[in-house]
């Protein structure tokens, strides 16, 4: 049994690395089979960007009957990894850019219309028969949210994901702190002149807030290497296993696995590991988590 994680794809922004990510599909991930998982952590697709039907729409007639080409490459590789699934297990845990994910699944699921095509949660627990271990996934946003933005809840958080994710403007991830009367005005009576900056953090360009988290500086590939302390509040609070059980969940004895950050690390006893990302605004970049049959976790970087 093995398990393969990756997140933060963002299938949809101009500046995913998918060409390298197909390969990583084509290489790493068609090797899965029936007893392992691919884990999907978050962000996959990147709703906030672009619409969602021109970043998950796969193939078009090609003007007969019954052919059909690929329309884009972030076409081509949802229908990968939607094919993965007959080999392998697939698990698909929602974040905060492809939140709807989760509506859509759930109007299938009440509705009886279908089966979606991947099981789509919040989080995630796997086992290592044999090992002992125990490993708990989540996409990580939640972890912002308690640590910096104290006048939201994580429930209140989400709704504004769902907003943005539905919004169908190529043009929304250039709009600032000017839109959150305009989709929330309930919240509005919550923030005050000191909340201000933190608005407009939650509604920048994901890079942009995304830089704002790394405050410890650049990102290089001595991230591999064991993280023996933490940088920032996030990692400060994903690090504390009671604190962590408390305010996200999972079991203190269970490793936590999760993205958002853009910021790979794993600590020393591989207790806490995020995962990275596969978009270029990061210096380093092109990260996922492999775990073997013994339950041994490692971040690993992909290169061709």
């Amino acid at each position: 049994m093995m398990i393969i994680v990756v997140s933060d794809i963002h299938l949809g922004y101009n500046k995913c690395n998918k060409d390298l990510f197909e390969e990583f599909i084509d290489s790493k991930l068609t090797k899965l089979d029936k007893p392992d998982h691919l884990v999907l952590l978050g962000d996959l697709f990147d709703f906030w960007r672009k619409n969602c039907v021109e970043v998950a729409v796969e193939y078009e007639k090609d003007g007969s009957a019954s052919n059909l080409v690929p329309t884009n490459k972030e076409g081509t590789i949802t229908k990968k990894l939607y094919d993965l699934q007959k080999q392998t297990q697939v698990h698909y845990i929602i974040g905060n850019h492809d939140y709807s994910i989760l509506y859509f699944s759930q109007r299938l699921h009440s509705q009886r219309l279908c089966c979606f095509p991947f099981p789509v949660l919040r989080d995630l627990h796997l086992s290592m028969q044999g090992s002992g271990k125990k490993f708990y996934f989540i996409h990580g946003y939640e972890f912002e949210v308690l640590a910096n933005f104290g006048f939201i809840n994580i429930e209140e958080y989400e709704d504004i994901c769902q907003h943005l994710c539905d919004v169908r403007d190529t043009t929304i991830g250039k709009l600032e702190s000017g839109i959150w009367e305009a989709l929330h005005p309930r919240f509005a009576g919550k923030i005050s002149e000191n909340h201000h900056d933190v608005v407009k953090s939650i509604l920048k360009r994901p890079e942009d807030r995304m830089k704002e988290l790394h405050s410890f500086g650049k990102i290089s590939k001595d991230a591999i290497m064991p993280l023996l302390k933490p940088r920032n509040k996030i990692e400060e609070l994903a690090m504390s296993p009671v604190a962590r059980s408390i305010f996200i969940g999972g079991q203190p004895d269970e490793a936590i696995i999760f993205g958002h950050t853009h910021s790979p690390f794993i600590t020393e006893n591989k207790m806490v590991i995020n995962s990275g990302s596969w978009v270029t605004d990061n210096d380093f970049h092109d990260t996922y988590v492999e775990i073997d049959n013994d339950g041994n976790a490692n971040l690993r970087h992909y290169t061709l």
